[in-house]
């Protein structure tokens, strides 16, 4: 049976919140797209990654303005929505590019968490913010094949996603405040998967799940609050408010302890082990070590010996050594060819230079980053839900279901008929997070006019590239519940992740 989609798992989820109000739901996808960034310091052939994006967001009906400015417009009426929560991110879909795999019967994929905001104007009631990136977070473990990841670095920032939000009277999270809510979102993101099949995980593409403990379908949580050691980290964070499934615990331990995947002929380093995602301390601290350790090397070894060479060579009398044949072979390649090998040696240069660093010392001296000390308390929070080898005929549908994915296919490949297109092309879903991340939520008013700008303008752009019908695809209405009052509006916790901005020296 095929996985339900994005939208359809969400609107599921979000069915049970208790609102007030109809909730719309916009969930976009993009293609799946081939990329090398996920390791830019290890050769390209060694890893093959696919990528895609997705942005998520969630309206409610605007709530009535309790005081008004005189630059202000009259207070919206109550059927206008306002976008009131949102979340970005990424899905890297791994395997071995060099060799075929023999132990892995699925991709290893990782999903990044780049963005999630609250503009502060939604309903009484839960945390709509809360309830979306659990539901978001649940449809990717219980649908996503092989190894699964999911990732994030949680900084508290006034705003990320909804710009000037946090001068609309939001309550703004700070840092420990946020690693404390992300912590409760993963144990009960946990809770909720184990609760799904009568306290055994959930069945993933269609498999029953084993035993938590060890099992094929191991979840593991973990957690690192960088310059803080464990007994630290626990004591700032508290004890758990409500017990974890049996079989499942925190670890203080950073992300990524392990490859996500073994490639054969490549040495231990750091740019196999640690993967770059955008906009992540992790990554600019992984480009730094590379770049400095490569401003002061020395003349390349190539240079160097083929000048010891020809001194060698002319003070014996012997003739000077021909050039190499692998360089002249290079000069007969195209332009494109040569940058592409150029950058592949740049790659294992760089490669080489992680390999030099540990990754205790690197998590170390992460510690004394200024991006996660800067005055308050910074947080790598990471999932993990182990996929263990399976019978012969289960690894060839594994692997049917890998080629599916990085070739970007459906998820159901039986069909003859082709189905529509449901997924954007990156640039274009790149493009309306872009003009999300440029509107105005400084009070409701504008907020709402903003909303209903870019709402305008994301369906015009999907229903471009999709169709006519691509729109009502990636749209759906949760509805108010009976018997929920209105009450009295209280101010919605802003979850903000990244988009870390380093502090302006004096």
């Amino acid at each position: 049976m095929a996985a339900p989609t994005l939208r359809d798992s969400l609107l599921a989820s979000l069915s049970a919140v208790a609102s007030p109000s109809d909730l719309t739901l916009t969930a976009l996808s993009s293609s799946s797209r081939r990329t090398t960034s996920l390791f830019p310091h290890a050769p390209a052939s060694a890893v093959r990654c696919h990528e895609t994006l997705y942005l998520v967001t969630l309206s409610a009906a605007a709530p009535p303005c309790t005081a008004s400015t005189s630059a202000e417009t009259p207070d919206p009426s109550p059927s206008k929505h306002v976008l009131t929560s949102a979340i970005s991110a990424h899905l890297y879909t791994v395997s071995p590019g060099s060799t075929p795999s023999t132990s892995i019967p699925a991709p290893t994929s990782v999903l990044y968490i780049s963005k999630l905001d609250s503009s502060g104007y939604a309903p009484p009631g839960p945390s709509l913010t809360r309830e979306l990136a659990l539901a978001f977070l649940l449809h990717f473990v219980r649908h996503t094949p092989g190894r699964f990841v999911v990732t994030l670095f949680a900084r508290s920032q006034g705003q990320y996603l909804f710009p000037d939000s946090s001068q609309g009277g939001k309550k703004v999270l700070g840092g420990l405040g946020l690693c404390g809510w992300w912590k409760g979102v993963f144990e009960e993101a946990v809770r909720r998967y184990m609760a799904g099949a009568g306290g055994e995980p959930e069945a993933v593409d269609g498999d029953r799940a084993h035993a938590v403990d060890g099992g094929p379908h191991a979840l593991k949580l973990t957690y690192l609050l960088p310059s803080y050691s464990a007994a630290e980290a626990a004591g700032m964070l508290g004890p758990l408010r409500k017990p974890l499934p049996p079989g499942v615990a925190w670890t203080y331990a950073p992300p990524f302890a392990a490859p996500l995947v073994e490639s054969a002929g490549s040495a231990a380093s750091l740019g196999l082990l640690i993967p770059s995602l955008p906009d992540d301390p992790k990554t600019r601290f992984l480009d730094e070590i590379v770049c400095d350790a490569l401003e002061h090397a020395h003349v390349g070894p190539s240079a160097s010996t083929s000048a010891a060479a020809s001194t060698s060579a002319a003070t014996a009398g012997a003739p000077e050594p021909k050039p190499k044949p692998a360089g002249e072979a290079r000069k007969k390649l195209s332009r494109k060819a040569r940058s592409a090998a150029e950058e592949d040696d740049d790659r294992r240069r760089a490669l080489g230079v992680l390999g030099r660093v540990g990754a205790a010392e690197f998590w170390e001296r992460m510690g004394f980053r200024q991006e996660c000390i800067s005055g308050d308390v910074t947080g790598f929070f990471s999932l993990t839900r182990e996929h263990a080898r399976a019978s012969p005929d289960t690894e060839a549908t594994g692997r049917a279901a890998t080629r599916q994915v990085c070739d970007g296919a459906e998820e159901d490949s039986s069909a003859r008929t082709p189905a529509p297109p449901r997924h954007l092309s990156p640039p274009l879903l790149e493009r309306l997070l872009a003009s999300l991340i440029n509107t105005d939520f400084s009070s409701l008013s504008s907020a709402v006019a903003q909303s209903a700008m870019w709402t305008s303008q994301a369906a015009a752009i999907v229903e471009d590239d999709l169709g006519p019908t691509g729109w009502a695809a990636c749209r759906g209405v949760i509805e108010a519940k009976a018997g929920v009052s209105v009450g009295v509006k209280r101010k919605e916790e802003v979850v903000t992740v990244l988009q870390v901005r380093k502090k302006k020296r004096a």
